[in-house]
């Protein structure tokens, strides 16, 4: 998925119409991919990696307003993916 995909998604997730918020949304979207890497999460095609993506830049825009804390739906999802990818590389090495 490129860049310009997800920044066309993240914008219908957060119902944004304009372009005024689209060099924030990118800094967030590019952000995002460093923070779900320094957690050990592995990119890839999946359509569960790019929602986890999204998820977490929507959660990262919406929190400069609530400044709580992470959603508990979307540390599952992390974890599920992280622990699916471990599984797979395990499997891969036997």
């Amino acid at each position: 998925m490129t860049d310009a995909q997800l920044l066309r998604l993240l914008k219908l997730h957060l119902q944004i119409l304009t372009d005024a918020f689209d060099s924030y949304l990118e800094h967030i979207l590019s952000a995002r991919e460093d923070m779900i890497a320094r957690e050990g999460i592995l990119a890839d095609s999946s359509s569960e990696y790019y929602q986890i993506l999204l998820m977490q830049a929507a959660y990262l825009y919406n929190k400069r307003e609530t400044g709580e804390g992470e959603p508990r739906s979307l540390r599952y999802r992390k974890n599920n993916l992280l622990f699916s990818q471990k599984i797979q590389e395990a499997s891969d090495e036997t």
